[in-house]
């Protein structure tokens, strides 16, 4: 089936507004950078502008969340031995206060954030949507940095030893971390 050409016209006028308005909310959001990547578009911006996000994305702060076995102290010098300073690091290990946080900040914000480390989280967290936790959330939605989970042998768990691992996997394949 073919369209008309008024047809055509028209839907393609109302095609070009709806984009325009996602470009607008793009723009608004800080994420102009995945717009144009996810609409094969990379090309149309700016070299200087896509070098400067990637210089930036090199450098974006790591989250890590759950219940730590391990002190602040210790994680922090983890980071540190892997060249990441502390201040591109935000921690969330208070297990009690978990309940209560809201996530909704890391998503979108892939200017800001480039990867979240997961641990042991309460099952009673505010998860919206179909998600059965807040791990299953950042995996299934799009906008959210990388997870990585921390696991031990018995399920998610945050030792000094899989905080390792985690980021010297994630440096490994390339990732833009230190």
């Amino acid at each position: 089936m073919t369209l008309d050409q008024k047809v055509f016209e028209d839907l393609a006028m109302e095609a070009t507004d709806l984009f325009y308005t996602h470009l607008i909310f793009a723009k608004e959001e800080g994420n102009l950078y995945e717009f144009f990547e996810n609409h094969g578009m990379l090309g149309l911006l700016p070299q200087d502008y896509r070098d400067s996000f990637l210089a930036q994305e090199s450098y974006g702060k790591i989250i890590l969340i759950g219940d730590s076995s391990i002190g602040t102290d210790i994680i922090r010098r983890i980071f540190k031995d892997f060249g990441i300073s502390s201040d591109r690091v935000e921690l969330y290990l208070d297990y009690n206060k978990l309940t209560n946080l809201d996530f909704t900040g890391f998503r979108y914000s892939l200017e800001k954030y480039s990867h979240i480390l997961a641990g042991p989280m309460p099952h009673s967290m505010k998860v919206r949507g179909q998600a059965s936790s807040l791990i299953n959330l950042l995996d299934s939605t799009e906008g959210f940095p990388p997870v990585k989970r921390l696991e031990g042998s018995h399920g998610l768990k945050i030792t000094k030893a899989n905080l390792r691992d985690a980021l010297e996997q994630i440096i490994m394949k390339g990732d833009p971390m230190a």
